[in-house]
């Protein structure tokens, strides 16, 4: 459960049903046999951390998100896994006003999924370990406020792919999971609003094992 300095995305997620369950409620089955990992909620130390740039702000400086929810599930049962779904909904953000942008920028309703299954290499395999890194690019959207309160969807727009790395442990009373990413050049942009580049994602979450 490493967490690599900066770029966009990946989970220690609570499932709120599962992380009350009891192990003899919902037990985890081994992760050296095909399984199915789920889980849905973020930890608090879940964020992205990336920079900004453009007219909204021309600092430049490192900025860190929290990721306030997140859904994951992965498929592990031949020679390589599949995550099947992965969406992170992000904090609200609120940058300070510049000359371009007198009233400022708030981002609401911000979001990062993958838009497609991603096949990810296993590097580790155990009954209570599981290791694997995906190549994959993550879609951003989310809502701009104006002044006057009015909203303007932003995106659906594709960052540049990135590896996706996902470990897997269980324990006693499920499995605990974070998915991480290596940071990259751009990540993705708003048009004449906002830059954002050299993102790291970290997701800490918590969920079950299946059987598929």
């Amino acid at each position: 459960m490493s967490t690599k300095n900066s770029f966009v995305m990946l989970a220690l997620v609570s499932v709120a049903a599962v992380g009350c369950a009891k192990t003899s409620d919902m037990p985890s089955v081994a992760l050296d046999q095909p399984a199915t990992v789920h889980a849905t909620g973020a930890q608090p130390q879940s964020q992205l951390t990336l920079y900004r740039s453009g007219v909204t702000d021309n600092t430049h400086a490192l900025s860190t998100v929290q990721i306030s929810d997140a859904a994951l599930r992965v498929y592990s049962g031949g020679p390589a896994a599949v995550i099947e779904e992965l969406t992170m909904k992000l904090a609200d953000s609120d940058m300070a006003p510049t000359d371009t942008m007198p009233a400022g920028v708030r981002l609401r309703n911000q979001q990062l999924r993958i838009t497609e299954w991603l096949t990810a290499d296993v590097t580790q395999r155990e009954a209570n370990a599981l290791a694997a890194t995906a190549h994959g690019a993550l879609e951003y959207s989310g809502e701009l406020v104006g002044a006057d309160g009015s909203t303007q969807k932003i995106g659906p727009v594709m960052s540049e792919a990135t590896d996706l790395d996902v470990h897997a442990t269980r324990y006693e009373f499920g499995v605990k999971i974070t998915v991480d990413t290596t940071p990259h050049g751009k990540c993705w942009s708003v048009p004449g609003v906002l830059e954002v580049a050299n993102c790291s994602l970290f997701v800490d979450m918590e969920g079950v094992a299946t059987n598929p």
